[in-house]
């Protein structure tokens, strides 16, 4: 069964215009809305379905050139490349800087809150799972924290960087004394001279 909308677009196309009385249900969307009135011109100027798709296309692409879109997409993934770069930077810097003090490795720290099918002592939280333990995973949301830290302090030195290579606009120059201010600047210039 073919769809109605489509039939009713190859009809207005292949009569070039819309008749009201033959089609009551589209005059009375055109009246209700001019901007749709014009979209229904435009499809039924173009050349049935392939017109139709040709001009939901150029749209598509008209959305998808802005400026904003490509910049979204940019910092998508630049995004992306930086967090395995701060994830590096904690995993091969920052955590060996804390286990000088203590565990390094936050990921295997956790709480067994119900024992599993095995009991017993379990090395990760992984073994813990296998085993059927229900476990609280603390060291993981350490690690995420200090992460985000992390991140934050970064982006946070980036931007302050940023700013101060914007070029600060030069100061204004004063402005030009008025033809009235000039002949007052000489007048007083004259009444010191006598």
């Amino acid at each position: 069964m073919p769809v109605p909308w489509l039939s009713l677009l190859r009809r207005i196309s292949s009569q070039g215009h819309a008749d009201a009385a033959a089609i009551p249900a589209l005059a009375c969307v055109t009246q209700v809305s001019g901007r749709l009135k014009s979209h229904v011109g435009l499809y039924t100027s173009a050349k049935g379905l392939r017109g139709i798709l040709k001009y939901m296309f150029a749209e598509f692409r008209k959305f998808i050139a802005k400026g904003n879109m490509i910049d979204l997409a940019v910092g998508i993934m630049i995004g992306a490349a930086f967090t395995a770069i701060v994830n590096s930077f904690v995993k091969d810097l920052i955590s060996p800087i804390i286990g000088l003090f203590g565990k390094s490795n936050f990921d295997n720290m956790f709480l067994v809150l119900k024992e599993g099918t095995s009991p017993g002592a379990y090395t990760t939280p992984d073994v813990a799972a296998k085993a059927g333990a229900v476990t609280l995973n603390y060291g993981s949301f350490l690690t995420a924290f200090i992460n985000f830290a992390i991140v934050g302090f970064v982006l946070f030195l980036i931007v302050k960087a940023a700013n101060k290579l914007k070029s600060e606009p030069a100061p204004a120059a004063p402005p030009e004394p008025t033809n009235e201010e000039k002949l007052l600047t000489e007048i007083r210039d004259l009444l010191k001279e006598k």
